[in-house]
């Protein structure tokens, strides 16, 4: 009977034990106590033979361990209250970014990225202070931490429309400043291109999707190409206006030429028949005047053709 007496007293301690090291710190497991707790109150129950002394004394440790469980419980839930308002507190930060630039949202990605990373257990991330003098495990129960994720669950969403939005809007913004480039590409090609250059600028860092982009580029290099079409268009247009003026030119000195060499040959025949060796020498002298006529509209005509064989080869 006494064997069986100190086989039951020390299956009862060795139960009490086990129950009280899953509320040693930093091992701490309500739910193995719990568990530990319901058995050993079996084992009171059911375990013969036990002196009424020891049973009392086993049970009365039993509840202040009880009391202790609820008393971490209780801290527990209070360590969970002021993590969760801290991982609030930073969703809340997010939020209120969403309203507001494409810099706003960034900074709102990157908050709600430090919240979620917050609900995680521990204290990393934390401020240093927080991080130095927190002894707690740094855990949220259930309940807080399914509110929290609610929360950031929303405010994703929100981070997701408003992405979504200012897309949209910069999308129409550019679209339109790609269609009044457009409208200049044939009139006005060089404005046309300074257009495209500057909205390429305003895009770089602007937020839109994948397609978005492709869309507004491919509008811009169409824009472009017709520019340089344009640009050419009006470059051969100029060639061949300042050619055909050249030419022209050249004709008109042409036929002027043509014109002093017939009043040469006029000069030559009153020379020929002139009454005065004084009349034929003034006669001469006319002819002299209109040969350097001639010789000055040749090289004019020659350098007009120089001129145009460069325009030519442009």
């Amino acid at each position: 009977m006494q064997k069986d007496i100190e086989g039951n007293l020390k299956e009862l301690q060795s139960a009490l034990s086990v129950a009280a090291s899953h509320l040693e710190w930093p091992s701490v497991n309500l739910r193995e106590f719990w568990a530990c707790v319901k058995g050993l109150n079996e084992l009171l129950k059911t375990l013969m033979p036990v002196p009424s002394a020891e049973r009392k004394s086993i049970r009365t440790k039993l509840d202040e361990l009880c009391q202790k469980a609820k008393q971490i419980r209780e801290s527990q839930d209070n360590d969970s209250r002021v993590k969760r308002e801290l991982v609030e507190s930073k969703i809340s930060d997010a939020l209120a970014r969403t309203r507001g630039d494409a810099d706003d949202l960034r900074r709102a990605r990157e908050l709600l990225n430090e919240a979620l990373a917050w609900m995680k257990n521990g204290w990393e991330g934390f401020n240093c202070t927080t991080q130095l003098f927190s002894f707690s495990p740094g855990k949220m129960n259930r309940q807080d931490h399914d509110r929290c994720w609610k929360q950031w669950q929303e405010v994703h969403d929100a981070i997701h429309s408003k992405h979504r939005e200012l897309c949209d809007c910069n999308w129409d913004r550019f679209r339109s400043e790609a269609r009044e480039a457009s409208g200049n590409a044939e009139t006005n090609p060089r404005l046309a291109k300074e257009q495209v250059k500057a909205t390429q600028r305003r895009m770089r860092g602007a937020i839109m999707s994948k397609e978005q982009f492709e869309d507004i580029n491919q509008m811009l290099d169409e824009v472009w190409s017709r520019a340089t079409s344009s640009t050419k268009r009006r470059s051969d247009e100029w060639r061949e206006r300042k050619i055909a003026t050249k030419r022209a030119f050249i004709e008109q000195k042409e036929e002027l030429i043509t014109r002093l060499e017939a009043q040469i040959d006029d000069c030559q025949e009153m020379e020929a028949s002139a009454k005065t060796e004084e009349h034929a020498e003034r006669i001469r002298g006319w002819i002299e005047e209109k040969y350097k006529i001639i010789e000055s509209l040749r090289r004019f005509v020659e350098e007009l053709e120089r001129q145009i064989r460069e325009i030519e080869a442009q």
